[in-house]
């Protein structure tokens, strides 16, 4: 039992590393017509967001249903 409590928390230490959100993306202009560039990095940056949070949500209900394994601070 207290192996897989390890194997949990081991789990939620690294979903924590992925609980931050991005800050900005960057496209080398010779990539795009300089009009479209903010516009595109601006969506790249909240479609990211969006799956590190789905993924997030993922992994704390995955967390959540495993039996007997509702530690404080995992969710």
């Amino acid at each position: 039992m207290l192996d897989q409590a390890k194997k949990i928390w081991e789990m939620k230490k690294q979903a924590d590393i992925f609980k931050k959100e991005m800050e900005a993306i960057k496209i080398d202009e010779s990539l795009l017509i300089a009009s479209n560039k903010n516009r595109i990095q601006m969506e790249l940056l909240k479609s990211l967001n969006t799956a590190v949070k789905r993924s997030q949500q993922a992994m704390q209900t995955k967390m959540k249903n495993m039996p007997g394994f509702n530690l404080p601070g995992m969710g």
